[in-house]
């Protein structure tokens, strides 16, 4: 499998995923639980959020591209799809990122 980088973030990637699939979710928890500490406020306050005001849309979205969110955010979104694919029997012999 061959996963976004730095430069396709979004507010709102994976939102959609995450109210399907409890995979999702819990990838993004894990990646909270993690984060909160270094980052100081949980990754998917801003990620997963939908339905936002213009004000708080231009927040997150220049919270996102800042590279000390962008990089755990991609990676987290990432993860999750792949362990979303590997729940459905999707196993890939490599993957790779940029």
């Amino acid at each position: 499998h061959m996963y976004p980088g730095q430069g396709s973030q979004y507010v709102g990637m994976t939102h959609d995923l995450s109210m399907r699939y409890g995979i999702i979710g819990s990838t993004w928890k894990e990646a909270d639980v993690v984060m909160e500490d270094i980052i100081g406020e949980p990754l998917s306050d801003f990620v997963l959020r939908t339905g936002l005001s213009k004000q708080e849309m231009a927040i997150a979205e220049e919270k996102l591209k800042q590279t000390e969110y962008t990089q755990p955010a991609m990676l987290t979104a990432d993860l999750a799809l792949e362990r979303l694919l590997n729940q459905h029997g999707i196993h890939p012999d490599m993957v790779a990122g940029h």
